[in-house]
């Protein structure tokens, strides 16, 4: 199976359990119908061990016994396709919750290790990210503002305005009233304009383009620094969890020593104050509790101290004592 990163697992179990939803209702609908149908036949199958087994000793069998008998059997026999039938239809959705629960019980056990060094890349590649998505979008912004948008509605009203001088110069001409010369130098100006606006359409196209070439490398970006958040949050919770457990296990082997250092110190009140001047160092109940809630991962938050061995402990000292 391909190594998964810490966002790919969390995403995975995810959709584990959205699968698991979705089969869920179908599974439990077969599941429920079985077990009724499972009840019927226990139900049957004593019936009919009622009506097949020899009468009692002094007994009778009851009248229209033969007909039950038939009928019971035949019913018997249709539950019993139902059974199977049932049984078949839920083992496909068994074997695919068996699946998503065996591969859910692998991810939970075996999570990405994750160290600082971890951390510190991922943030590191976010960090260069965010400087890109920056760079790119005031190169956008910038480009945006290059774009002859305005010159060149203003120079089709020009171009426009030149054409219908054109067409009069050419209609006057024609009439024997213009000269060929104000036509010819008024064709002349309406080629330039139309030169001049081709060049800043192409301009404005290739502006166009660029700008699309920036939005699509900005939403590119956007996603891998949102798969990067994502990777990183994933990353830093596992980090946490090991955290979390070595601190755990800490109090629980802390927790462990409490014992044998409660029962010395409930053997020294108990040496000084029966045999000594009566003094107790310190008053304690013989019982500690570690109030952790109910924490997941602690199965025994009390200690009580073991009187036997306190008593032992003191009777130890005075014959320790008795032997000089």
């Amino acid at each position: 199976m391909k190594k998964l990163t810490a966002a790919e697992r969390a995403n995975r179990l995810r959709e584990i359990e959205t699968q698991r939803e979705e089969l869920m209702p179908e599974f439990s609908n077969i599941r429920s119908r079985l077990q009724n149908v499972q009840g019927q036949q226990a139900n049957l199958e004593k019936q009919l061990q009622e009506l097949t087994s020899p009468p009692p000793k002094h007994g009778w069998r009851t009248a229209g016994r033969s007909g039950d008998t038939a009928r019971v059997r035949r019913e018997l026999d249709q539950v019993r396709q139902s059974n199977e039938q049932l049984q078949e239809e839920m083992r496909p959705f068994q074997k695919q919750l068996d699946h998503l629960a065996k591969e859910e019980e692998s991810l939970l056990n075996n999570p990405p290790k994750v160290s600082l060094a971890d951390l510190q890349q991922t943030q590191a590649e976010i960090t260069k990210l965010e400087i890109q998505i920056d760079r790119i979008g005031q190169a956008r912004e910038e480009a945006a503002a290059r774009t002859p948008t305005a010159g060149i509605e203003s120079l089709k009203e020009e171009i426009a305005q030149a054409a219908s001088d054109r067409d009069l110069l050419a209609a006057d001409l024609d009439l024997g009233e213009g000269s060929e010369a104000d036509l010819k130098k008024a064709t002349t100006h309406l080629t330039k304009l139309r030169k001049q606006l081709a060049e800043q359409e192409e301009t404005a196209s290739l502006a166009g383009a660029t700008q699309r070439g920036y939005e699509k490398r900005l939403a590119d970006l956007s996603e891998t620094k949102r798969q990067a958040e994502q990777e990183f949050r994933c990353q830093l919770s596992l980090y946490a969890k090991e955290i979390h457990d070595a601190g755990l296990q800490k109090i629980v082997k802390a927790f462990e020593e409490i014992g044998p250092a409660l029962n010395e110190i409930l053997a020294a009140n108990k040496l000084s104050g029966t045999h000594g001047t009566g003094d107790e160092f310190s008053r304690l109940s013989g019982r500690v509790r570690l109030d952790m809630g109910g924490f997941h991962g602690i199965e025994n938050n009390s200690i009580s101290a073991d009187e036997e061995l306190v008593s032992e402990r003191v009777a130890g000292i005075l014959a320790d004592i008795r032997k000089s």
